[in-house]
């Protein structure tokens, strides 16, 4: 029996995925392209750009895909649009020189941005990325707001709005029943997602909030070891876990245990986990930046609050522990608001969006 599929076999054949390796690397993009092979296309036609490992291991990545992405233009003469998935920094620049090679080939090209920091980067960078998404057929946001600025702000009449995708969940809700309301933080150990402030957060508060709850940290980075030495210190190895880089069953079993999502992030996108986490009831906590202020009502669905304040994490925690029927009612609402983001809602609008191209093509 075959997989699930939303894109039309027509259609697919047509268009090639660009971007990080879903095998090998970490991250949101590399989910969303793992979703759109499980959820959005029967037979996916994807070209990895990037990877985990060494420097060289990606260098040497970057260096097949644009050979191979020559060799299709050249040979696979039903490719006509590529679908390009990118960030900000060095995941755009490596992402222009696919824009400019389909430009040369003859293809149709769609930028599609999941950085919640591109607008930053777009300022500094203002005349660069004007240039590269100008020459693109297409480019795809994850809000409004970023339509709004490029349009606005760099005159483009190309930009369109398309909302990360997320599955449906595998529900098999199961509280620890320790007393405890159990926090989750998916994403990687690093400053920019707000571990700091989350951890210390909970060393000031420890006499109030360790006999009260466990935060369940998954993922890594470079400010593990510093994380986990702080823990130790602070005789809080029971409230803080630290459980690695988890996937499938692991994190199905964590969004089912757990009340409240939390992520004190800098910058975010339109968050996959975030999104996960909406699907398995639990209320968010999480900074008002980026696309978070999209997902999260404050006070229906979950709690917004500055970013890098240790305070206002401590607050935002405090809360949720005085008010666990709250949290429960806010869980509820996060699971209304999810529904357009499933993957027969997205293809929809996809669909649209590569229909749209390969017409105007002819």
């Amino acid at each position: 029996m075959g997989k699930t599929s939303y894109i039309s076999k027509d259609i697919a054949r047509q268009v090639l995925n660009v971007g990080p390796d879903f095998i090998t690397a970490q991250g949101g993009i590399a989910q969303v392209a793992e979703y759109y092979n499980e959820y959005i296309f029967e037979d996916f036609n994807y070209l990895p750009n990037s990877c985990g490992g060494s420097k060289f291991n990606k260098l040497i990545c970057l260096i097949k895909s644009v050979f191979r992405l020559v060799w299709i233009a050249v040979f696979k003469r039903e490719i006509k649009v590529v679908h390009i998935h990118t960030s900000h920094n060095v995941s755009f620049k490596r992402s222009a020189i696919f824009v400019r090679l389909c430009k040369l080939m003859g293809l149709s090209s769609i930028m599609h941005i999941h950085s919640g920091a591109i607008i930053d980067y777009s300022e500094q960078n203002f005349g660069y990325v004007k240039k590269v998404l100008s020459q693109c057929t297409q480019v795809i946001v994850l809000a409004q707001m970023w339509k709004q600025y490029f349009e606005e702000k760099m005159n483009l009449h190309n930009v369109a709005v398309l909302e990360n995708i997320v599955p449906r969940p595998a529900i098999n809700r199961q509280r620890v029943g320790d007393g405890k309301m159990h926090f989750l933080f998916l994403g990687r150990l690093v400053v920019t997602k707000g571990v700091m402030e989350l951890v210390n957060a909970i060393i000031e508060n420890k006499d109030y909030f360790s006999s009260r709850m466990v935060l369940h940290l998954c993922g890594d980075g470079i400010e593990e070891a510093k994380l986990k030495n702080m823990v130790a210190q602070a005789g809080l190895e029971d409230t803080i876990v630290f459980e690695g880089w988890i996937v499938d069953e692991e994190k199905i079993n964590l969004l089912n245990h757990c009340e409240v999502f939390i992520l004190p992030t800098y910058f975010e996108g339109i968050s996959i986990s975030i999104l996960e986490s909406m699907t398995y009831h639990l209320a968010i906590v999480t900074t008002d930046v980026g696309g978070n202020p999209t997902l999260v009502e404050n006070g229906k669905n979950g709690l917004l609050f500055p970013v890098e304040s240790t305070q206002a994490v401590a607050d935002a925690i405090r809360f949720c522990l005085d008010n666990p029927e709250t949290v429960k009612r806010m869980g509820e609402a996060s699971d209304e608001i999810v529904s357009k983001f499933y993957p027969e809602s997205v293809s929809v609008r996809l669909a649209e969006i590569y229909s749209n191209i390969l017409a105007n093509r002819k």
